[in-house]
């Protein structure tokens, strides 16, 4: 059954470079066109034939580049620990059960020496599965993503997805200066109650605490110290009021932007 998985895995593969290399066609020529356009108008720009479209697509070209060569790779490396897994496990605790540990005629050391060498095999497949297991995870975010980009094909989805394109120049500053603002309401959490509180022990500790409070988990007995109580009031100012009204200012007017232009089309 894994096997057959994997063979329509392969053929969807198949079926997505044979695409990526049609719409590669199409976008080229598409470049020459905008280029010979542009040539025509006497435009000497650098980037002359690269359109916000032009862009679009090859942005998409090179996602779906990427997630083809990532299953690949993937696939390549999967199907053989997958065939090979019953023997190494076979291997392992055969190898485990025939350690003479009640034998007086093999020493201690030889018999330890075997054991952590069995175990270190061991734990190098815990390993190697698990990077295969993040790679897989890095996979599916990359595939959720496109298909989620895919949703433009739908003129009520488009939409949605528009706006999200239209306010990332936006959100990108906004996340900068959200992640400049966390970082030094850390740095003084950190440094005012790190000696005193588990939740501010380290610098990493503190963001994900912050992080925790901008869903309602606040610290214990964060009332009761007026230092604590005083920056917890400021954070939730500044992070959840000031800075999520800004986000949320940011979304409605690419949405309200989008929505304009599709009326323009119409």
């Amino acid at each position: 059954i894994y096997l057959c998985v994997q063979s329509l895995v392969l053929v969807s593969i198949v079926i997505m470079i044979t695409d990526i290399t049609i719409n590669t066609k199409n976008l080229l020529w598409e470049i020459g066109h905008n280029r010979r356009h542009a040539a025509d108008n006497d435009d000497t720009s650098l980037f002359r034939g690269f359109t916000s479209k032009v862009l679009l697509d090859s942005f998409k070209q090179l996602t779906d580049t990427a997630t083809a060569l990532m299953v690949i790779v993937f696939v390549a490396f999967r199907i053989p620990s997958k065939m090979e897994s019953a023997d190494q496990t076979r291997e392992l605790v055969g190898g485990l059960s025939r350690i003479p540990w009640d034998s007086l005629d093999v020493s201690m050391e030889s018999k330890k020496t075997d054991f952590f060498k069995l175990v270190k095999s061991l734990t190098g497949l815990i390993s190697t599965e698990a990077s295969l297991s993040t790679f897989c995870n890095i996979i599916l975010i990359v595939s959720l993503l496109r298909v989620i980009q895919c949703t433009a094909v739908h003129p009520k989805l488009a939409l949605l997805t528009g706006t999200l394109v239209k306010a990332g120049d936006d959100m990108f500053h906004a996340a900068i200066l959200i992640m400049l603002l966390m970082g030094c309401f850390a740095g003084i959490a950190t440094w005012r109650f790190g000696s005193e509180m588990e939740d501010f022990g380290d610098f990493q500790v503190t963001m994900q605490t912050q992080f925790m409070m901008l869903f309602g988990e606040f610290p214990d007995e964060w009332q009761k110290s007026m230092d604590l109580l005083l920056y917890t009031v400021l954070y939730i100012i500044t992070l959840f009021l000031l800075v999520q009204n800004f986000l949320l200012a940011i979304i409605v007017e690419a949405y309200m932007k989008v929505r304009e232009e599709n009326e323009e089309y119409k």
